[in-house]
């Protein structure tokens, strides 16, 4: 690796030096705590759209007089159900964020896709851990060990290098 050019893995993984150098010492960086966040700031908007929509939804029905004995209620009730999952799909983003701990996973890798519902879903494997990754990011892997540096909960990739210094 050069240390003016990133490599092809840096950049796709989108991940600097600096990045790796702290996720080595177990702690994640400003830049990817900012893109953690970043990257998942639709779901609790997605929540308050929910909300302001079911409310919205309620006062219509409300202002024209209309009163639904079962609507009303499970209109309420499908809202609220709605925005605590997007927000409880937000939580273990939002905590891997703020504590900043980052594991690692040292081993043989192995490249894999499988046939998913809708796609080609690729991902990597090592130490019996699996990682999604895009086409493009896999093929940065190649044979041998690699130390994979990724966040607890989420199990978010967030940098790698070789193990074996290959």
């Amino acid at each position: 690796m050069s240390a003016l050019r990133p490599s092809r893995l840096q950049v796709s993984l989108l991940f600097s030096q600096y990045d790796l150098i702290e996720n080595r010492q177990g702690r994640l960086t400003y830049g990817q705590r900012r893109r953690i966040l970043w990257s998942t700031a639709y779901l609790p908007i997605l929540a308050a759209g929910t909300l302001v929509a079911m409310a919205l939804f309620e006062l219509r029905l409300m202002a024209a007089g209309i009163i639904l004995f079962y609507g009303q209620p499970l209109a309420f009730f499908l809202g609220i159900v709605v925005a605590l999952s997007l927000l409880g799909a937000w939580r273990p983003h939002l905590l891997d964020a703020f504590f900043g701990r980052v594991q690692v996973a040292e081993g043989d890798l192995v490249r894999k896709s499988t046939m998913g519902i809708w796609r080609r879903v690729h991902y990597v494997r090592i130490s019996g851990r699996a990682f999604d990754l895009p086409k493009w990011a896999r093929r940065q892997f190649g044979d041998g060990q690699w130390r994979l540096y990724y966040l607890p909960r989420t199990g978010r990739l967030l940098s790698a290098e070789r193990a074996d210094g290959g």
